[in-house]
């Protein structure tokens, strides 16, 4: 739009004047000529110094960032899945030796709730910085003033669908990792009470 203004601008400039007989200026392009000229004319190519400049340095910052997330993330679940299975294999021996089954204890693994939901937030954040780290690569190659696409709109909409899931789960999970702590903490709650609560959480941020 800005380009169409000056090009209206500098063919109102260029119109020539001629005196009537009346003693009065009169274009020599009128108003409806001067429209359609810079309706039909289109705008001009914008300078591709600052859209190829731009994302060359800030979408490899924000990619190695996003790999940095993933990356944590990903250590943070292998050793939650490592310690639950852990905790599962222990508590199966201590049964075995026993004799007796029934269920957990009372104070037994009282941290094996809010690793659950530890679990849960790394993978909101896995799908969020997934996305982040894909950038621009995803939208539609044809996409102007975007110099890194290579994708196409089902690439985009699948980028789209992760980083929403991840940017809507993963302060959910946040909240629910705290609120647990609170319960745990403050108020006592056993792993048997946390676990009540924790799976319709779960099932319903998902």
């Amino acid at each position: 739009i800005g380009n169409d203004i000056l090009l209206a601008l500098r063919t109102m400039s260029n119109a020539t004047n001629t005196l009537t007989d009346n003693g009065e200026f009169a274009s020599s392009l009128n108003l409806t000529d001067l429209m359609s000229t810079a309706i039909t004319e289109g705008p001009t190519d914008a300078p591709t110094d600052f859209e190829d400049a731009w994302p060359a340095h800030m979408m490899w910052i924000q990619k190695g960032f996003a790999l940095f997330s993933i990356i944590a993330s990903y250590i943070i679940c292998r050793e939650v899945v490592a310690s639950l299975r852990s905790q599962r294999q222990q508590h199966s021996r201590r049964r075995s030796s026993s004799g007796k089954g029934g269920s957990f204890a009372a104070n037994d693994h009282t941290q094996a709730s809010i690793a659950r939901i530890m679990l849960s937030l790394s993978i909101s954040d896995i799908l969020f910085s997934f996305a982040v780290f894909l950038g621009e690569w995803m939208e539609p190659a044809d996409t102007p003033y975007i110099h890194h696409a290579k994708g196409n709109r089902a690439t985009c909409n699948f980028q789209g669908w992760l980083r929403t899931i991840g940017w809507l789960t993963s302060p959910m999970f946040s909240v629910a990792l705290n609120l647990a702590f609170l319960l745990v903490i403050r108020y006592r709650w056993t792993d048997l009470q946390l676990q009540r609560l924790e799976i319709p959480v779960t099932i319903g941020i998902w």
